[in-house]
């Protein structure tokens, strides 16, 4: 893949930024590069440019590097960077709306970061997504979805299989493995946002008017 089409799924991502991530938690995770370049089918050599920020991947590929270091790809780009110093005059506000910020093109749709820097909450615009069930996410956060607009199914694993209309939402510790899908012709659009993990092991699903099905914990 050209440079300018690793622009084009990464664009606004800086390449040191990233490499730096993904250097950091290579080495909290203890892979070592040859080991990460096998599970990944890339090669050293390009895994190595990476890390040093000669280079940004393209989407498919952050998306096998993320998961192979037991993270996704949303919640990668998500912790990029230093936090943002709280400005001392509240305008104007912290919204990136993609200029300048991470912003993944992925091939059928996007997704974007709704604020600047590292922050506790990470919300996320995500227009598009793929009809078909891909590769499982697992990352150390809690996270939140939203329909806007469309349908979507969302998989937890072994907990349940939940089709999610417009207003409908899930709540979810994300460190239980989890996948989604577009579902129908309407494009689906979908706040999501991660944040730091406040009750382990709760995953809770609110579905349509009201009606909520709960998950990760007994029926009470």
């Amino acid at each position: 893949m050209t440079s300018s089409a690793r622009s084009a799924d990464l664009a606004g991502v800086r390449p040191e930024a990233l490499g730096a991530a993904i250097r950091g938690l290579r080495g909290e995770r203890g892979v070592r590069l040859v080991d990460l370049a096998e599970q990944t089918a890339l090669s050293v050599s390009f895994l190595s440019q990476l890390e040093r920020g000669l280079t940004n991947p393209s989407l498919p590929s952050l998306v096998r590097i993320s998961a192979a270091l037991g993270t996704s790809a949303h919640a990668l780009l998500a912790s990029l960077g230093p936090p943002a110093e709280m400005p001392t005059d509240p305008l104007p506000p912290l919204y990136q709306g993609g200029e300048g910020g991470a912003f993944i093109d992925n091939g059928v749709g996007y997704a974007r970061s709704l604020v600047q820097g590292r922050r506790a909450i990470q919300p996320m615009e995500v227009v598009g997504a793929p009809t078909v069930m891909r590769n499982w996410a697992v990352h150390d956060t809690d996270e939140f979805m939203y329909v806007c607009d469309g349908e979507a199914e969302v998989e937890l694993e072994g907990r349940g299989l939940f089709r999610m209309t417009r207003g409908a939402t899930v709540y979810c510790d994300a460190r239980v493995r989890h996948r989604w899908r577009q579902v129908g012709a309407e494009t689906v659009r979908m706040l999501l946002v991660l944040a730091s993990p406040q009750q382990p092991g709760m995953s809770s699903v609110r579905l349509g008017q009201g009606r909520a099905v709960e998950t990760g914990v007994e029926a009470q």
